[in-house]
């Protein structure tokens, strides 16, 4: 799976101009191999995410899945980051801001879970980031919980990523830095900075 822009068109363009690397091997470059199956996120959202091949390389075939989403979620990566940042940031409880986002109670605490358990990695890989988008710049320290640091570090990543490569909202750039990984439940290894 490789996350790319939410712009049909510019995903398009890229492959045919030969722009996206194959994420298996880093050598070979995608090509279109037709369309994944239809998903339905649970707001209503339908989407038909492009397939490409790695024609030149190990030829691996990857779903293109847009920057809107998180892998293996059926909600948009900025309901979702709504909700972590609501309870995280906010103080609200988590049955709370569940009921407010009409999502079940018990989606939005196995988030919370994920996100917390996976708390120091998140903060780490954003931490990479931050450095590779202002080095030289001073290093946020971390306070509180580690959860809370690594939300601070995304949002952080998010402002200079923004600044620097163009305007997205901050769940994209979370969808996109991560690889769409960022609540995965496997050992999926986050894009690094580059």
């Amino acid at each position: 799976m490789l996350i790319v822009r939410d712009d049909p068109e510019a995903v398009e363009a890229g492959l045919s101009a030969g722009l996206l690397r194959c994420p298996s091997c880093q050598d070979g470059v995608l090509a279109r191999w037709g369309f994944a199956r239809w998903r339905e996120l649970l707001d209503g959202t339908m989407l038909r995410p492009r397939r490409a091949a790695c024609l030149a390389g190990c030829g691996a075939t990857h779903v293109l899945l847009p920057d809107t989403c998180l892998a293996r979620r059926r909600y948009s990566a900025e309901v979702i980051g709504t909700a972590l940042t609501a309870v995280m940031a906010g103080g609200e409880a988590y049955n709370d801001a569940a009921c407010r986002l009409r999502i079940p109670p018990d989606t939005v605490f196995e988030w919370l879970r994920r996100f917390r358990r996976r708390a120091g990695e998140i903060a780490s890989h954003f931490l990479a980031w931050l450095v590779a988008l202002a080095p030289g710049d001073p290093l946020p320290e971390p306070e509180g919980r580690p959860a809370a640091y690594a939300l601070e570090l995304l949002g952080a990543v998010a402002r200079l990523a923004s600044l620097h490569l163009g305007a997205r909202p901050a769940w994209s750039w979370a969808s996109a830095l991560t690889g769409g990984a960022l609540l995965s439940n496997t050992s999926s290894p986050f894009v690094a900075p580059t």
